[in-house]
């Protein structure tokens, strides 16, 4: 029972960090956060020794669930990368996702060291999975890369690009993008390289 409430509160102080980071930036203190989940300071520290380990695992969390929706086998290719970049988007695009964005942006040039850090335990991590899943492919002879490194910021890029800037400034469209703006980003991209399985709109004609 007291491994139960342990990941409870472990999870309860991720949470409140997140908001707390996303609202007021990396300059929050641990009292704040302490005072958001609820619990002592001696408490939040116990789970984490201080404000960049806190910060790294909240990115480290985010890095996990988008890494996840890359590994059901179930799913061919496409399937798995549409299903990636619903996720990515998601996060990307959501109002917290925007917020961090701008933080992270904002406390680069002041604190580099941990800026990388942030990079390495984040970004760094989704694009290696990506590129794992490309290569995986391309050694299956169903997508010809000579970079799947390359590929992986391609595919990142088209998932984010412009509607992001749009979105970080505030200016949205208001007609919605289409529910299935990421299948069709996803078919463009596997079309570049080859892809030899069905794409959604050969699948309408």
């Amino acid at each position: 029972m007291a491994i139960m409430r342990d990941t409870h509160t472990h999870q309860h102080v991720l949470r409140a960090a997140r908001d707390a980071f996303s609202e007021k930036g990396y300059r929050v203190s641990m009292d704040e956060i302490a005072d958001r989940a609820g619990v002592s300071k001696q408490t939040l520290y116990n789970h984490f020794p201080g404000k960049q380990q806190l910060f790294l695992e909240v990115v480290r969390e985010s890095a996990a669930v988008l890494a996840s929706t890359l590994t059901n086998s179930e799913l061919n290719l496409r399937e798995a990368l549409v299903r990636w970049g619903e996720s990515y988007r998601q996060q990307a695009f959501a109002p917290q996702g925007l917020a961090m964005h701008r933080l992270l942006v904002a406390e680069a040039p002041r604190i580099p060291e941990l800026a990388r850090e942030v990079f390495i335990a984040g970004p760094a991590v989704a694009h290696a999975h990506l590129v794992q899943v490309l290569s995986a492919a391309e050694a299956r002879g169903e997508l010809s890369m000579p970079d799947a490194a390359f590929a992986a910021d391609m595919l990142i890029s088209m998932l984010a690009g412009f509607e992001r800037v749009r979105r970080l400034f505030g200016v949205v469209p208001s007609n919605v993008p289409p529910s299935g703006r990421v299948e069709w980003i996803v078919d463009a991209f596997l079309s570049g390289f080859g892809w030899v399985g069905e794409c959604q709109s050969e699948r309408a004609q």
